[in-house]
């Protein structure tokens, strides 16, 4: 038997059930071809708060939660439709009273496979709603989530790009290319760029998690020098003019230097694609009162009105991901500082990042 699959339904496993293993079950429902409750448990009622009658002929889609209905409904088309198929997966029903009622279901057919079935629906645990949880920490669960998606491809894609960056090291060698070959540094670079894109994917899968930093203390200034200076070749290329405006004597930083490098490749990248007929790029770095800033200014498109550009998965370019901005906020708020923007349509945007001294270096202040 093929294997059934629906977007956002986990893939179904061997039917079974809680009358093929006598297991005692939380709560049951059974729904009929219309969607609704031809029979219903009394743990089910309980765990919600309703009266037996009050459900009796009700739609389960209407008790699921508003952002599930559409969920639950695919869960029991697939399950009518594949009748050998067991479906496992978490659902959010609104109690009586309003709050929702997180739950983990198994969603079975029951009957007769030539005839149309009525759906079992096994609720085998209930869990009262979270914690609300910090803003921060829920922004980082949504972006895993959204991120889960396209993940999986990603790396797929990175694998052969790899060994495409491999094959041309070894047809290199053998044909004896010097190491100073433009094609030999170029290699070097491609596979460079696909540590740093493995980085992401390592901070995307753990994101919802505490992000854990190796700190060091670092001259910023420097440290964005040197960054200017690894791509200057591509900035010739794409038209981009850089000017540099750095303050001296900044007093140094703590930074998790891989992590930061991160950050600015995404606001270095995110100024460069603002301005694709070209532009000027003005970086500065200065220090001010307990802090010390980096400014990125472009000469492009600006920013609309009305989006919130560091929300996840929040883009205003037709290939965009939206991760960008929005994994810059992470990485900046893990170092204890904060990022923001100003921006003019058609004028430009500059963002900031604004990052705190050490504490011993305010007091000797």
């Amino acid at each position: 038997m093929a294997e059934a699959h629906v977007e956002g339904i986990p893939a179904p496993e061997r039917r079974t059930s809680y009358l093929d293993n006598d297991i005692r079950p939380v709560g049951v429902v059974v729904v009929g071809d219309k969607y609704e409750l031809a029979f219903i448990n009394e743990v089910f009622c309980k765990k919600l708060g309703y009266e037996k009658a009050e459900l009796t002929g009700a739609s389960l889609i209407d008790i699921a939660a508003p952002a599930e209905q559409e969920k639950c409904k695919r869960l029991l088309i697939e399950a009518a439709r594949d009748k050998d198929a067991a479906y496992n997966s978490e659902l959010r029903f609104v109690a009586r009273n309003g709050e929702t009622i997180n739950a983990r279901v198994m969603v079975t057919a029951a009957g007769d496979p030539c005839e149309t079935a009525n759906i079992v629906v096994t609720v085998e645990d209930f869990q009262p709603r979270a914690r609300k949880t910090s803003t921060h920490t829920g922004r980082l669960t949504r972006m895993a989530a959204s991120a889960e998606k396209f993940m999986h491809e990603l790396r797929n894609q990175m694998h052969g790009i790899s060994l495409i960056a491999r094959l041309i090291e070894q047809e290199s060698t053998r044909r004896g290319v010097l190491e100073d070959d433009p094609l030999v540094t170029l290699n070097q670079d491609l596979k460079q760029r696909l540590k740093d894109i493995g980085t992401l994917l390592q901070d995307l899968s753990h994101l919802g998690e505490s992000m854990k930093l190796k700190l060091q203390p670092t001259d910023l200034a420097k440290f964005v020098t040197r960054l200017l200076r690894s791509d200057q070749a591509c900035h010739i290329a794409e038209q981009i003019r850089v000017d540099c405006d750095i303050a001296a004597d900044v007093p140094p930083v703590q930074l998790d230097r891989r992590r930061f490098k991160q950050a600015w490749l995404n606001l270095f990248k995110n100024a460069v694609e603002a301005m694709p007929s070209g532009g000027t790029i003005t970086v500065r770095v200065y220090g001010s009162d307990a802090h010390v800033c980096l400014e990125i200014e472009d000469t492009g498109t600006g920013v609309p009105e009305g989006i919130d550009v560091f929300e996840p998965f929040t883009t205003t370019k037709p290939h965009g991901t939206g991760l960008g901005l929005g994994i810059v906020r992470e990485i900046v708020s893990a170092h204890r500082g904060v990022v923001s923007y100003k921006s003019t349509p058609q004028i430009g945007a500059t963002f900031t990042i604004s990052l705190p001294l050490p504490a011993a270096h305010v007091s000797a202040e």
